[in-house]
C-alpha cells in the first residue's frame, strides 16, 4: 500500500490551519480543514508534511523518499503496522514472533495474566 512519491504531492499540498481548539470561525460552521476524509490519505500527508515537517518535505521534493507513506513514517506522522492473523492463538503468536523479540512477548503474556484477560 506503498503512496508513491511525487515532489508535486508537497507542492500541490494545501496549507492546513495549526492544530489545537477550533477557533470561533471554525465552530460557526466554517471548517478550517480542506479535506473531508481525515484518514491518511496522500494528500493529507503530504499536507501535514508541508505544515508540521518542512525540513522533511524539502527532502521529499530532492528524491530523497520511496513513498508518502515512508516519509509520514519517519516524520512520526504515522506508526507503522503489522497485520495479524486472529484465526488461531498460533498463528497470532507466530505473526507476533516475527516483530518482537521472545522476551518481550513472554512480558507480554505475563502482564496479560496479572490483570484477568487472559482466556477471555
Amino acid at each position: 500500500m506503498a503512496l508513491r512519491v511525487d515532489f508535486h504531492d508537497i507542492k500541490r499540498a494545501p496549507d492546513l490551519k495549526a492544530t489545537g481548539r477550533p477557533s470561533m470561525e471554525r465552530e460557526k460552521g466554517k471548517e478550517s480543514l480542506p479535506f473531508r476524509n481525515k484518514g491518511q490519505t496522500k494528500e493529507r500527508l503530504a499536507a501535514r508534511l508541508k505544515r508540521d515537517h518542512p525540513e522533511i518535505a524539502s527532502m521529499v521534493m530532492a528524491g530523497e523518499f520511496k513513498s508518502i507513506r515512508a516519509t509520514a513514517l519517519e516524520a512520526g506522522i504515522v506508526r507503522p503496522v503489522r497485520t495479524v492473523p486472529i484465526d488461531s492463538p498460533d498463528n497470532a503468536i507466530r505473526a507476533l514472533a516475527r516483530v518482537f523479540p521472545a522476551e518481550q512477548l513472554a512480558i507480554a503474556a505475563l502482564a496479560l495474566t496479572d490483570t484477568g484477560r487472559a482466556g477471555q
